[in-house]
């Protein structure tokens, strides 16, 4: 690596500022795709973690429901803890898997398979 790549590859990595932690579920809000993380290292808990990275008008993609008092790994975006969402699941009570056009299809653990919310259309 010659002297400048170094240079350049220290200046980038001083200003990343993403960092990732583990945590335990104390609670999940099913209807704003959030939930409340206690930091495994005893840290001060995190309100309102985001379970999917994006927060738009849109609730379409993939979303793990965790199990509370399962493992988590949150990850905070620049620094800023207001943007903390969970990256991985250690034990998760269901996905949801929703597209843009209002059809969903949720996932349980205990088997049971829910599709449009359970309201199917001919």
């Amino acid at each position: 690596m010659t002297e400048i790549e170094k240079a350049l590859s220290k200046f980038v990595k001083s200003r990343m500022t993403s960092s990732s932690f583990v945590g335990k579920v104390l609670a999940v809000d099913q209807t704003n795709y959030t939930c409340d993380i206690e930091p495994a290292d005893g840290g001060a808990e995190f309100y309102d973690v985001r379970l999917k990275p994006v927060i738009d008008s849109s609730d379409s993609g993939i979303i793990n429901i965790p199990a509370i008092d399962s493992y988590v790994i949150v990850s905070v975006m620049d620094g800023d803890e207001n943007r903390a969402y969970v990256s991985f699941f250690s034990e998760i009570t269901s996905m949801l898997i929703k597209t843009n056009s209002e059809n969903s299809i949720e996932l349980k653990n205990n088997g049971e398979v829910i599709i449009n919310g359970g309201e199917l259309e001919d």
